[in-house]
């Protein structure tokens, strides 16, 4: 795995939120995803990182985002989630967070919000949600 893996606008995307000091975190249900971090040259990209070794239920709990957001001081109501499996969407929905799912609508509908990929979304657009 390298950095061509990474989904695409992630990288860019971040770095405009960081800009605008909006905090970060990854949340994933995978054991090896500091490994993967590194992989990618991505762990310095993140305010908080929560992986699989840090929770005792995957999604759909909502166990990592509570925890991403407790770690980042953020009321989970203020969180916003983006997520591509539907497993991800209903475990932010249940952390009462919003979910944009980042993929196929049909795939994705019971997200918040769907787009195709991250280079579909705006700071301003983030904010008004």
């Amino acid at each position: 795995m390298d950095e061509s893996e990474i989904l695409p606008g992630a990288k860019e995307f971040i770095k405009i939120l960081k800009r605008h000091n909006i905090k970060v975190a990854l949340g994933s249900s995978s054991k090896n995803a500091m490994t993967i971090l590194k992989q990618i040259k991505m762990v310095d990209k993140f305010d908080a990182i929560i992986d699989g070794t840090q929770i005792k239920k995957a999604e759909p709990s909502p166990d990592i985002f509570l925890l991403a957001a407790e770690k980042l001081n953020i009321n989970p109501k203020q969180c916003v989630v983006f997520e591509d499996a539907k497993s991800g969407i209903k475990a932010a929905k249940n952390a009462n967070m919003f979910a944009v799912g980042v993929g196929s609508n049909d795939t994705l509908k019971n997200a918040d919000m769907t787009i195709p990929n991250l280079m579909k979304i705006s700071v301003e657009k983030l904010r008004n949600l």
